[in-house]
């Protein structure tokens, strides 16, 4: 992640938010991690700066950009200052949606606040864990992210950029629980009921792997188009089935997803996501309850947030929540525990009594019962114990080092550039003339999709090499 035009650790925001440290860097912006007080009490947040990273760099604190970009990187500004307004003003409410607290200007740029979910994000969660998820507990994690969603769509919202990293695994006070929380909404863009886009459209970003073809288009998704995040949320599932990132958009095909998923899930859910990520938007299932129908699932009473979270178990299926919830088992956990306590004192600080006859030593032969540690604690003075070797002793066992993880790849994005052409010329094979251009979707340096204009700007035909 290069950190180059990132603030600062201590920089203030706002003279109330302090920079801890950098969350991510996208081709839209920047994240930050700040510490702020609400009233006495000093809480951990999430705050989104407005930063073109292609287009922009700093100065100072202060962004600054080059006149030739002024008019769209202006305008970015101006869409991602009134979407953030926007969904405050929506009170959008949802456990698995983080929500906006507030929005600012500042150092030449915007910023959104955010609460901090702590966790992991699903991304990192198949890394640390070196192996996808079962169908089973993958389609327990898209029951709230489906439902959150739906929630999103129903207030004309689309989130336009759900993918792996932005799906944020938030532990719950009940051990081995978490729960989906959708983040970042710095492409999310807002509709009128007629589906027309309540802010102008500027710079396009995408994800590739995560982003549908219309999302490569100049203009982007100019109106209302639950198909596009249908397509994402499919690819996210296809990632937590196979533990890899799919193939952008322009390339994926029915076939290829269906080798990739061979073997790691049933035929209903195979079929539920190649429908969901069909190249042509008009061809893809239409909508997120669609969607959810489609694999088998229920998202009735998980609408709103009120009691609708749907908690997962982080092991194959176990529900630590039941389990600590029996008071049974609890009771024999704390006898169990008072067992081995009792076991350890009585080995450590031997009765003054008649030596006992030797007897076969049972406690090594039970040792894979015991899933702690025997320590000896500091305050025992050692003098006391035994001088002969205590082969009765179990020796504290170093944990195992840690394993080294993958560095998180970088998410590649790619924005809207456009060409004029001065003279008749050939590009990629067709032929150009002078007062045309070309509308591309650039990633470094290299053409993915572009639409040809005439002089007119009557689109004459799409180039993608």
């Amino acid at each position: 992640m290069d950190n180059k035009n990132a603030l600062a650790k201590g920089t203030v925001l706002n003279g109330k938010y302090t920079i801890d440290r950098v969350l991510g860097i996208g081709g839209f912006g920047i994240t930050y991690k700040v510490r702020g007080f609400e009233g006495n009490i000093e809480h951990d947040y999430a705050v989104k700066e407005y930063f073109p990273t292609d287009k922009c760099s700093r100065e100072g604190t202060a962004m600054t950009y080059s006149e030739p970009v002024r008019k769209e990187v202006e305008l970015g500004l101006k869409h991602f200052k009134e979407e953030a307004k926007r969904l405050t003003e929506l009170h959008i409410c949802h456990t698995n949606l983080v929500g906006i607290n507030e929005v600012f200007k500042a150092n030449n740029t915007a910023y959104y606040v955010m609460r901090y979910i702590k966790g992991k994000n699903i991304e990192e969660f198949v890394a640390q864990a070196e192996q996808p998820f079962s169908e089973d507990h993958a389609k327990e994690i898209m029951v709230p992210v489906l439902a959150a969603l739906q929630t999103l769509h129903e207030r004309n919202v689309l989130h336009l950029d759900i993918k792996p990293e932005n799906i944020i695994l938030e532990p719950t006070d009940e051990t081995g629980i978490l729960r989906p929380v959708i983040i970042d909404y710095g492409l999310s863009r807002h509709y009128t009921k007629k589906g027309e886009a309540t802010s102008p459209i500027s710079m396009t970003c995408v994800s590739h792997g995560y982003s549908p073809t219309e999302m490569y288009m100049a203009g982007g998704i100019a109106t209302f188009s639950p198909q596009t995040d249908v397509y994402s949320a499919a690819a996210t599932l296809l990632f937590m089935l196979t533990g890899k990132q799919p193939v952008p958009a322009m390339n994926i095909t029915g076939q290829s997803i269906r080798s990739s998923l061979a073997g790691r899930a049933s035929e209903q859910t195979i079929t539920a996501i190649v429908n969901a990520m069909a190249t042509n938007r008009e061809g893809r299932t239409a909508s997120i309850p669609i969607f959810a129908a489609a694999l088998g699932l229920n998202l009735q009473g998980t609408q709103g947030g009120s009691g609708g979270t749907v908690p997962i178990t982080t092991g194959s299926g176990m529900d630590f929540s039941n389990f600590l919830r029996n008071p049974w088992l609890k009771i024999s956990l704390a006898l169990c525990a008072v067992a081995v306590v009792g076991l350890i004192v009585w080995r450590v600080y031997p009765l003054p009594s008649n030596p006992i006859p030797t007897a076969p030593d049972t406690l090594q032969n039970d040792t894979d019962t015991v899933h702690e540690p025997i320590v000896i604690p500091d305050s025992i003075d050692t003098d006391t114990l035994s001088k002969e070797p205590d082969t009765t002793h179990i020796a504290p066992t170093p944990p195992p080092a840690p394993k080294p993880q993958p560095k998180p790849k970088p998410e590649p994005t790619s924005c809207n550039k456009t060409t004029h052409f001065s003279h008749t010329t050939t590009v990629y094979g067709v032929e150009v003339h002078s007062g045309w251009r070309l509308d591309g979707v650039y990633e470094n340096g290299r053409l993915i999709v572009g639409d040809i204009y005439d002089e007119n700007g009557n689109k004459v035909g799409t180039i993608m090499p």
